[in-house]
C-alpha cells in the first residue's frame, strides 16, 4: 500500500486496463467453472466482459478490493504531487476521486453478498469485506482533509471556498465515525484482531489523529458550548482511546508498532 515503484503505481490504471478482475469460481456438475465478469478501463470505469450481462453479474470479494485499491492509488498519488499542481486542477481531482469511490463501494455494497457480509460465504469473506469498507473510508478521509487546515496543518489559501472546506470537514469526520463504527467490535468488545490488516491498523491510527485534532481544536476555542452535529468531548475522546488500546494490542503481531504507541498520541 505504498508508492513504491512510482512508475509502477503511476501507471497501475493503465497496466491494469482491461484486464479481467478476479473471477468467480461457482461449483458445477462438472467441476468448478471459472466465470469472468468485470474489467476496468484507463479510467478506473468497469464494463462487463462480453457475452455478460449486468443481471448475470456476481459479486466478487476480491474483484471489489482490486477496484478500491485502484482508488487509493490514486489518492496517493494526488496527495504526493498537491503541491506542484494548481489549486484548480487538485480540487478538480480531489471530487473525481471522491465521487469514483463513493460510486464503486455503494454500488459493490448494494449488490450480493457485500450488504451482508455474513452469508454462505459471509464467515470467510469477512476481513476482505472489513477491508474493501476500510479503503474507502481511508480513500475520503485522506482526499478532502487536504484542503482543511485543522487536518492537514497547511494553510490551502483563500482561493477555496470556505464553504467547500466546510463539507470538507464534515466529511473528514463523518467517515471518520463510520471508521470508528467499522472496527467497534474490535475496539470495544472481543473481536478477532489477528484478522486485522495492517493498513485497517493504521485507518484507526487515523481514525485516532481526526478526533485528536477535532478535540484540541474545540479545548483551544474560548465558547465550550457543544456545536450541532459534532460529537460531545467525552465521545471523542473516548474514541481516541479505543484507537489507542487497539494500536497496543496490534504492536506484538506488528514490527513497526513494537514502540509504544502512545507516543503517536
Amino acid at each position: 500500500m505504498v508508492m513504491e515503484p512510482e512508475p509502477y503505481v503511476r501507471l497501475a490504471w493503465q497496466e491494469a486496463s482491461m484486464i479481467p478482475l478476479p473471477a468467480a469460481i461457482p461449483y458445477i456438475a462438472s467441476g468448478h467453472q471459472v466465470v469472468l465478469n468485470e474489467k476496468m478501463d484507463h479510467n478506473w470505469c468497469s464494463s462487463l466482459v462480453e457475452s455478460h450481462y449486468e443481471g448475470t453479474r456476481t459479486s466478487v470479494y476480491a474483484a471489489s478490493l482490486v477496484k478500491m485499491v485502484g482508488v487509493w492509488v490514486e489518492v496517493q498519488l494526488l496527495v504526493r504531487d498537491w503541491a506542484s499542481s494548481s489549486i484548480a486542477r487538485n480540487l478538480d481531482s480531489l471530487q473525481r476521486l471522491s465521487h469514483l469511490a463513493r460510486s464503486i463501494y455503494e454500488y459493490e455494497m448494494s449488490s450480493g453478498d457485500l450488504a451482508t457480509s455474513r452469508s454462505d460465504r459471509g464467515m470467510e469473506n469477512t476481513p476482505m469485506v472489513l477491508f474493501i469498507s476500510a479503503l474507502y473510508h481511508q480513500c475520503q478521509i485522506t482526499l478532502h482533509s487536504m484542503i482543511v487546515p485543522l487536518f492537514s496543518g497547511t494553510n490551502r489559501g483563500p482561493t477555496i471556498d470556505p464553504e467547500i472546506v466546510k463539507q470538507s470537514a464534515e466529511t473528514v469526520t463523518q467517515h471518520a465515525e463510520l471508521f470508528e463504527a467499522l472496527l467497534a467490535p474490535y475496539m470495544y468488545g472481543k473481536g478477532d484482531i489477528t484478522l486485522l490488516p495492517p493498513f485497517v491498523g493504521y485507518g484507526a491510527f487515523i481514525t485516532g489523529v481526526v478526533f485528536l485534532a477535532t478535540e484540541v481544536s474545540f479545548q483551544d476555542k474560548t465558547s465550550r458550548r457543544p456545536i450541532p452535529g459534532t460529537l460531545p468531548e467525552s465521545r471523542r475522546l473516548s474514541i481516541v482511546q479505543g484507537s489507542l488500546r487497539l494500536l497496543n494490542k496490534l504492536r506484538f503481531y506488528w514490527r513497526a508498532l513494537q514502540l509504544s504507541v502512545s507516543t503517536y498520541f
